[in-house]
């Protein structure tokens, strides 16, 4: 197929007799620019560098994470371009395995033994119908929902993402300009992930407020109130550089609170829990912003830096 060459693949395979025969196959069927490898710091050195555009590896391959790789690739921690287009390759499909390479946002996996013709399929349908992304506190990766929105629930847009498949397939593609396409659809991507993080943020303080009220204290409480630091920390990571950053101040905000109820989990300052639905509503404000909101939100951040132990 014209443009093949132009597809940059690495394949990670632990058995040099396979590896040779299915990157010699690719080759065959057009792939020209392809890499075999069963080192972990080449795939490493490889994703970072943006050396390549497809992944195909197997995740038991000795010393690699794959499925951590491909959750830091997809939310930006690793590597410059978050749409590299993935296949995991599985030996031992257990549901534990599946479920870990399902949430990592992997494009697709394929169980093994694997023909070349089965990759050359996958690949051909992810050049033509690469599925959208959808974004979620926890998720960063292809849209796998079969019923789509849930009543009830937030409704999380399917966003169209790059695809370097498609895109070295075309005559005289510019990669100046595919690098400004992956730039800009990262940065949607982050300030999706931003507005999951603040709706979350917002679900973690109305159960852990009421469970403090009622003294229900218990390492259910005390596992969302770490989860709240976390979540609290991602956002104002995510929040440099971009339109949010006028509100840094009420993530850091956020951290601080809930940092200092998590260090003493079951016996907590009551103003910490009192300031938490403040900032929660304030976070909540400021993503939906208007001066009012700005100005509350500056008030309340500026209160937790007087007022609150620790602080």
């Amino acid at each position: 197929m014209v443009g093949l060459e132009n597809v940059r693949v690495l394949l990670g395979e632990p058995n040099v007799q396979v590896r040779r025969t299915v990157a010699d196959s690719l080759r065959h069927h057009g792939y020209h620019s392809i890499r075999d490898t069963s080192q972990v710091e080449q795939i490493y050195e490889a994703v970072n560098e943006d050396q390549i555009d497809v992944l195909i590896c197997d995740v038991e391959l000795g010393g690699l994470d794959l499925c951590d790789l491909i959750y830091r690739v997809r939310h930006h921690q690793a590597g410059n371009n978050p749409f590299l287009v993935t296949i995991a390759l599985v030996a031992n499909p257990t549901s534990d395995n599946i479920h870990k390479i399902v949430n990592s946002g992997s494009d697709d996996l394929l169980l093994k033994p694997v023909s070349v013709g089965q990759i050359i399929e996958r690949l051909n349908i992810l050049t033509k119908k690469r599925k959208g992304f959808v974004v979620t506190t926890d998720y960063i990766g292809p849209d796998r929902r079969k019923n789509g929105h849930r009543p009830g629930t937030v409704e999380i847009p399917v966003i169209e993402v790059p695809n370097p498949l498609r895109y070295k397939q075309q005559d005289g593609a510019d990669l100046m300009q595919m690098q400004a396409e992956v730039h800009a659809a990262a940065q949607l991507i982050n300030d999706h992930k931003m507005e999951r993080h603040a709706h979350q943020i917002d679900y973690l303080v109305k159960n852990i407020v009421p469970q403090y009220a009622i003294g229900d204290v218990g390492s259910e409480l005390t596992a969302m109130v770490a989860r709240l630091s976390y979540v609290a920390e991602d956002l104002v990571r995510r929040m440099a550089d971009t339109k949010r950053e006028h509100i840094l101040h009420l993530g850091e905000a956020m951290i601080k609170v809930s940092s200092s109820i998590h260090k003493t989990p079951l016996s907590p300052s009551l103003k910490d829990v009192h300031l938490l639905p403040q900032l929660s509503a304030a976070i909540s404000q400021a993503f939906v912003a208007d001066e009012q909101a700005i100005e509350l939100a500056g008030d309340i951040a500026a209160s937790v830096g007087r007022g609150v132990p620790g602080a």
